[in-house]
């Protein structure tokens, strides 16, 4: 279920710019032109295909909805729109038609262009609230733990970013600072390597988003409840902290 989930991200990032438009033309290109095409040319449309396929295929066994997995395929697919363009101009070139050309050639580029300025605006508008909200909440759980603990002591941020490390001038309490995005019950090496490391050594200070602590702290997928109750059983809360979106908990 979580490959088809992603599979559907990817062809959704695709589609999102309009991809299957160059695609169809591509695949035109191939069924008009293919069996004139000389020998060397079919081997590199062929060899372009089977790679842009294979490719995609890694980018989907991860499992993972990350957008910028998708930058491999890039060349495949730059490749691709080469040929459909090109195709494109030629069929429309022989009706002597430069302006239609333009126009049309404009709004294949034109489209992208502006899906991807539209989604960078609504990012902005994003950031310029909750971003500014974080950062001033994670710079203020930095001071506190600087101010009180000692530079020896070791803290643990669970899902969140590493840069409180930094900020506090603390060390993790193991080399899993920052978890790596995995489903931990299919890891059992990693997740106990984790759990060991917190019951041996446990860090003075914990940092957890409310969302995690108060809502997804029901399955261990990301070590989520694990830490949850790790912090119900040996720490306590910092009450300056209690209502942020980010909360803090010092060992008992």
């Amino acid at each position: 279920m979580k490959k088809i989930a992603t599979t559907k991200y990817f062809f959704k990032m695709l589609s999102y710019n309009r991809f299957e438009f160059i695609l169809a033309f591509y695949l035109l290109f191939l069924v008009i032109r293919l069996s004139s095409m000389a020998s060397k040319f079919k081997l590199y449309n062929v060899l372009t295909i089977i790679l842009a396929i294979l490719n995609f295929i890694t980018v989907i066994l991860s499992g993972r909805e990350y957008a910028h997995y998708l930058i491999t395929e890039l060349p495949y697919l730059f490749i691709i729109s080469l040929f459909a363009i090109n195709f494109i101009f030629e069929k429309l070139n022989s009706f002597r038609f430069e302006p239609l050309i333009a126009v049309l050639l404009m709004s294949i580029a034109i489209v992208p262009f502006y899906q991807e300025t539209k989604f960078a605006i609504a990012y902005v508008n994003i950031e310029n609230t909750g971003s500014v909200n974080f950062k001033n909440s994670y710079l203020k759980i930095s001071r506190y733990i600087d101010k009180h603990s000692r530079t020896d002591d070791e803290i643990y941020v669970h899902s969140i970013d590493a840069n409180i490390y930094l900020q506090s001038r603390r060390f993790a309490n193991s080399k899993l600072f920052a978890l790596p995005s995995l489903d931990y019950t299919k890891y059992k090496g990693l997740s106990s390597y984790f759990e060991n490391k917190m019951e041996d050594n446990p860090p003075k200070y914990i940092v957890m988003s409310s969302y995690v602590y108060n809502i997804d702290h029901k399955n261990n997928q990301r070590m989520n409840k694990f830490v949850y109750c790790t912090i119900k059983a040996h720490y306590h809360e910092i009450e300056p902290f209690k209502h942020n979106d980010l909360m803090l908990f010092k060992h008992n």
